[in-house]
Protein backbone atom coordinates (compact mmCIF):
# COMPACT_ATOMS: atom_id res chain seq x y z
CA UNK A 1 0.00 0.00 0.00
CA UNK A 2 2.77 1.97 1.01
CA UNK A 3 4.16 2.11 -2.64
CA UNK A 4 0.99 2.52 -3.99
CA UNK A 5 1.19 5.67 -2.64
CA UNK A 6 4.26 7.00 -3.73
CA UNK A 7 4.35 9.64 -5.83
CA UNK A 8 5.92 9.25 -9.32
CA UNK A 9 7.32 12.70 -9.02
CA UNK A 10 9.49 12.06 -6.30
CA UNK A 11 10.66 8.63 -6.99
CA UNK A 12 11.60 10.10 -10.58
CA UNK A 13 13.28 13.24 -9.25
CA UNK A 14 15.41 10.68 -7.09
CA UNK A 15 16.68 8.56 -9.64
CA UNK A 16 17.82 11.69 -11.65
CA UNK A 17 19.33 13.38 -9.12
CA UNK A 18 21.53 10.34 -8.74
CA UNK A 19 22.23 9.63 -12.36
CA UNK A 20 22.91 13.62 -12.32
CA UNK A 21 25.63 13.05 -9.22
CA UNK A 22 27.19 10.32 -10.41
CA UNK A 23 27.52 11.77 -13.73
CA UNK A 24 29.40 14.79 -12.02
CA UNK A 25 31.82 13.65 -10.05
CA UNK A 26 33.10 11.00 -12.67
CA UNK A 27 33.20 14.05 -14.82
CA UNK A 28 35.45 16.10 -12.52
CA UNK A 29 37.60 12.93 -11.89
CA UNK A 30 38.31 13.11 -15.05
CA UNK A 31 38.85 16.55 -15.32
CA UNK A 32 41.63 15.80 -12.41
CA UNK A 33 43.27 13.15 -13.92
CA UNK A 34 43.49 15.35 -17.78
CA UNK A 35 44.91 18.32 -15.69
CA UNK A 36 47.48 16.89 -13.18
CA UNK A 37 48.31 14.45 -16.66
CA UNK A 38 47.74 11.57 -14.24
CA UNK A 39 46.05 9.81 -17.04
CA UNK A 40 46.85 8.72 -20.61
CA UNK A 41 44.93 9.50 -23.71
CA UNK A 42 43.74 5.90 -24.26
CA UNK A 43 43.25 5.41 -20.36
CA UNK A 44 41.29 8.67 -20.48
CA UNK A 45 39.08 6.89 -23.51
CA UNK A 46 38.62 4.17 -21.54
CA UNK A 47 36.99 5.56 -18.29
CA UNK A 48 34.92 7.91 -20.66
CA UNK A 49 33.37 5.15 -22.39
CA UNK A 50 32.99 3.33 -18.80
CA UNK A 51 31.32 6.61 -17.51
CA UNK A 52 28.55 7.13 -20.47
CA UNK A 53 27.72 3.22 -19.91
CA UNK A 54 27.32 3.50 -16.10
CA UNK A 55 25.28 6.86 -17.62
CA UNK A 56 23.50 4.81 -19.98
CA UNK A 57 22.59 2.16 -17.45
CA UNK A 58 21.14 5.14 -14.61
CA UNK A 59 19.23 5.86 -17.54
CA UNK A 60 17.57 2.64 -17.91
CA UNK A 61 17.22 2.06 -14.54
CA UNK A 62 15.03 5.16 -14.12
CA UNK A 63 13.05 4.88 -17.15
CA UNK A 64 12.18 0.89 -15.78
CA UNK A 65 11.40 2.59 -11.99
CA UNK A 66 8.94 4.71 -14.15
CA UNK A 67 7.16 1.85 -15.96
CA UNK A 68 6.99 -0.01 -12.66
CA UNK A 69 5.71 2.71 -10.38
CA UNK A 70 3.15 3.06 -13.43
CA UNK A 71 1.50 -0.45 -13.13
CA UNK A 72 1.62 -0.28 -9.50
CA UNK A 73 -0.41 3.35 -9.97
CA UNK A 74 -2.73 2.21 -12.41
CA UNK A 75 -3.25 -1.45 -9.60
CA UNK A 76 -3.99 1.27 -6.78
CA UNK A 77 -6.42 3.06 -8.78
CA UNK A 78 -8.39 -0.22 -9.26
CA UNK A 79 -7.89 -0.95 -5.47
CA UNK A 80 -9.37 2.71 -4.71
CA UNK A 81 -12.20 1.88 -7.20
CA UNK A 82 -13.23 -1.44 -5.94
CA UNK A 83 -13.38 0.15 -2.14
CA UNK A 84 -15.62 3.20 -3.54
CA UNK A 85 -17.73 0.97 -5.12
CA UNK A 86 -18.39 -1.49 -2.12
CA UNK A 87 -18.54 1.47 0.27
CA UNK A 88 -21.53 3.44 -1.55
CA UNK A 89 -22.78 0.22 -2.89
CA UNK A 90 -22.99 1.18 -6.88
CA UNK A 91 -22.20 -2.03 -7.81
CA UNK A 92 -24.57 -3.68 -10.69
CA UNK A 93 -27.48 -5.24 -9.41
CA UNK A 94 -28.01 -8.80 -9.77
CA UNK A 95 -30.84 -9.61 -12.08
CA UNK A 96 -33.88 -10.55 -10.63
CA UNK A 97 -34.84 -14.14 -10.71
CA UNK A 98 -37.68 -14.61 -13.10
CA UNK A 99 -41.24 -15.72 -11.41
CA UNK A 100 -42.16 -19.55 -11.87
CA UNK A 101 -45.65 -19.04 -12.59
CA UNK A 102 -47.17 -16.31 -14.89
CA UNK A 103 -50.96 -17.10 -13.58
CA UNK A 104 -53.00 -18.36 -10.37
CA UNK A 105 -53.52 -21.53 -12.43
CA UNK A 106 -50.02 -22.15 -13.26
CA UNK A 107 -48.50 -22.32 -9.51
CA UNK A 108 -51.91 -24.62 -8.53
CA UNK A 109 -51.32 -27.15 -11.06
CA UNK A 110 -47.67 -27.62 -9.91
CA UNK A 111 -48.90 -27.54 -6.68
CA UNK A 112 -51.06 -30.47 -7.87
CA UNK A 113 -48.15 -32.41 -8.80
CA UNK A 114 -45.65 -31.73 -5.91
CA UNK A 115 -47.68 -32.13 -3.10
CA UNK A 116 -50.34 -34.97 -4.22
CA UNK A 117 -49.47 -36.69 -1.26
CA UNK A 118 -51.09 -34.22 0.81
CA UNK A 119 -53.42 -32.01 -1.22
CA UNK A 120 -56.61 -33.17 -3.36
CA UNK A 121 -57.43 -30.41 -5.76
CA UNK A 122 -61.49 -30.59 -6.67
CA UNK A 123 -62.35 -29.76 -10.26
CA UNK A 124 -63.73 -26.75 -8.78
CA UNK A 125 -60.48 -25.46 -7.15
CA UNK A 126 -58.74 -25.47 -10.68
CA UNK A 127 -62.00 -23.47 -12.37
CA UNK A 128 -61.87 -21.31 -9.67
CA UNK A 129 -57.95 -20.96 -10.50
CA UNK A 130 -58.22 -20.17 -13.98
CA UNK A 131 -60.50 -17.15 -13.58
CA UNK A 132 -58.51 -15.73 -10.71
CA UNK A 133 -56.64 -12.19 -11.76
CA UNK A 134 -54.84 -12.35 -8.52
CA UNK A 135 -51.54 -11.14 -9.24
CA UNK A 136 -49.04 -12.67 -6.82
CA UNK A 137 -49.09 -16.47 -8.11
CA UNK A 138 -45.63 -17.12 -6.17
CA UNK A 139 -47.99 -16.58 -3.01
CA UNK A 140 -50.49 -18.79 -3.74
CA UNK A 141 -47.72 -21.77 -4.52
CA UNK A 142 -46.04 -20.80 -1.24
CA UNK A 143 -49.85 -21.60 0.75
CA UNK A 144 -49.94 -24.74 -0.81
CA UNK A 145 -46.68 -25.47 0.07
CA UNK A 146 -47.36 -25.00 3.70
CA UNK A 147 -50.91 -26.54 3.79
CA UNK A 148 -48.84 -29.83 2.34
CA UNK A 149 -45.95 -29.44 5.19
CA UNK A 150 -48.23 -29.66 8.05
CA UNK A 151 -50.58 -31.73 6.35
CA UNK A 152 -47.66 -34.32 5.82
CA UNK A 153 -46.36 -33.44 9.47
CA UNK A 154 -50.13 -34.74 10.70
CA UNK A 155 -49.95 -37.42 9.04
CA UNK A 156 -47.10 -38.55 9.92
CA UNK A 157 -47.69 -38.24 13.46
CA UNK A 158 -51.03 -39.80 13.09
CA UNK A 159 -53.31 -37.25 13.21
CA UNK A 160 -51.48 -34.85 16.03
CA UNK A 161 -49.32 -32.17 15.67
CA UNK A 162 -48.38 -31.32 18.95
CA UNK A 163 -50.11 -28.02 18.48
CA UNK A 164 -53.01 -26.40 16.69
CA UNK A 165 -53.35 -26.25 12.89
CA UNK A 166 -53.68 -22.57 13.69
CA UNK A 167 -50.50 -22.08 15.31
CA UNK A 168 -48.81 -24.54 12.74
CA UNK A 169 -49.80 -22.33 9.58
CA UNK A 170 -48.81 -19.35 11.64
CA UNK A 171 -45.55 -20.42 11.49
CA UNK A 172 -44.86 -20.56 8.34
CA UNK A 173 -46.75 -17.11 7.48
CA UNK A 174 -50.19 -17.95 7.03
CA UNK A 175 -53.66 -16.87 9.16
CA UNK A 176 -56.11 -20.35 9.67
CA UNK A 177 -59.68 -18.92 9.61
CA UNK A 178 -61.50 -22.34 11.05
CA UNK A 179 -64.89 -21.14 9.89
CA UNK A 180 -66.87 -18.48 8.17
CA UNK A 181 -69.12 -16.41 9.84
CA UNK A 182 -72.45 -17.45 10.94
CA UNK A 183 -74.50 -14.77 8.74
CA UNK A 184 -72.36 -15.63 5.43
CA UNK A 185 -73.23 -19.30 6.40
CA UNK A 186 -76.61 -18.55 6.60
CA UNK A 187 -76.80 -16.54 4.08
CA UNK A 188 -74.73 -17.43 1.26
CA UNK A 189 -74.13 -21.27 2.30
CA UNK A 190 -74.35 -22.80 -0.70
CA UNK A 191 -71.28 -20.73 -2.10
CA UNK A 192 -69.24 -22.97 0.71
CA UNK A 193 -70.43 -26.16 -0.04
CA UNK A 194 -68.58 -28.47 -2.93
CA UNK A 195 -68.79 -32.10 -3.52
CA UNK A 196 -66.03 -34.48 -2.31
CA UNK A 197 -66.66 -37.95 -2.33
CA UNK A 198 -69.74 -37.90 -3.36
CA UNK A 199 -71.10 -35.59 -1.19
CA UNK A 200 -71.75 -32.00 -0.57
CA UNK A 201 -69.51 -30.93 2.73
CA UNK A 202 -68.79 -27.28 3.85
CA UNK A 203 -65.20 -26.55 2.80
CA UNK A 204 -65.28 -23.72 6.04
CA UNK A 205 -61.62 -23.71 6.75
CA UNK A 206 -59.87 -21.22 5.05
CA UNK A 207 -57.25 -18.83 4.47
CA UNK A 208 -57.20 -15.08 2.82
CA UNK A 209 -54.42 -12.88 1.37
CA UNK A 210 -54.41 -9.91 0.39
CA UNK A 211 -57.34 -7.90 0.91
CA UNK A 212 -59.98 -5.62 -1.31
CA UNK A 213 -59.68 -6.20 -4.97
CA UNK A 214 -59.80 -9.16 -6.77
CA UNK A 215 -56.39 -9.17 -8.45
CA UNK A 216 -55.04 -8.46 -4.48
CA UNK A 217 -56.73 -11.00 -2.78
CA UNK A 218 -57.33 -14.68 -3.06
CA UNK A 219 -59.07 -17.20 -0.94
CA UNK A 220 -58.61 -21.05 -0.57
CA UNK A 221 -60.78 -23.01 0.96
CA UNK A 222 -60.46 -26.67 1.95
CA UNK A 223 -61.93 -30.01 3.86
CA UNK A 224 -59.73 -31.99 6.28
CA UNK A 225 -60.26 -35.71 5.63
CA UNK A 226 -59.45 -37.62 8.76
CA UNK A 227 -59.59 -40.78 7.04
CA UNK A 228 -57.36 -40.49 4.09
CA UNK A 229 -55.75 -38.27 6.50
CA UNK A 230 -55.56 -35.54 2.89
CA UNK A 231 -56.92 -31.88 2.51
CA UNK A 232 -59.50 -31.47 -0.08
CA UNK A 233 -59.30 -28.29 -1.98
CA UNK A 234 -62.39 -27.08 -3.05
CA UNK A 235 -62.06 -23.58 -4.04
CA UNK A 236 -58.77 -21.30 -4.57
CA UNK A 237 -59.53 -18.02 -6.83
CA UNK A 238 -62.18 -14.81 -5.58
CA UNK A 239 -63.12 -14.36 -2.01
CA UNK A 240 -66.43 -16.30 -1.71
CA UNK A 241 -69.53 -14.37 -1.01
CA UNK A 242 -69.94 -12.58 2.40
CA UNK A 243 -72.03 -9.69 3.75
CA UNK A 244 -69.17 -7.48 2.98
CA UNK A 245 -69.10 -8.54 -0.96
Amino acid sequence: MASFRYTEGDAIRLARQAITETEKRRVEELRDKVRTGSVEKENLEIQLLEALERIDQLTSERDQLKTDLAAQQAAWAEVQQAMATDVSGTSEPEPKQKDRFDTVIDAVQQAKKDFSGSLVFLDSALESARQSPYKDPERVYELFEALAFVAGEWKDNNGTLGRSWNDALAELGFDLRDQVSMTSRGKYGDDYKFTYKEQRRLFEKHITVGAKQADKCLSVHWYRDDDDMVLAIGHCGRHLSNTRT
